[in-house]
């Protein structure tokens, strides 16, 4: 089986389980081996520990939140981390008054 093949397969199993039905109402699918396109070389930038530790803290009241501010950029499981983490920070300096 070609690799697209392949990656539609595994997304489809790996989704089913978080939102049951989901297989099922997939006509067709598209994939994209970022590493093998001329000249991309990557879909997200390296990590930037340096720059993640002056964002990450926030600036005075407001909080930064992205997935350049976590282990990992380019992910989207980094961006929801990176927002529960404000949103907790937020509700913090709130919750107390």
């Amino acid at each position: 089986m070609p690799a697209p093949e392949r990656r539609l397969r595994a997304a489809l199993e790996e989704g089913e389980p978080l939102h049951p039905g989901y297989a099922g109402e997939v006509e067709c699918g598209v994939s994209r081996a970022w590493l093998n396109v001329p000249f991309q070389k990557g879909g997200w930038p390296r990590r930037n520990e340096e720059a993640a530790a002056v964002l990450r803290p926030g600036d005075g009241p407001l909080p930064f939140a992205g997935d350049q501010v976590t282990a990992l950029p380019g992910w989207r499981e980094g961006a929801l981390l990176a927002a529960h983490a404000a949103a907790k920070a937020i509700h913090g300096r709130h919750s107390n008054k």
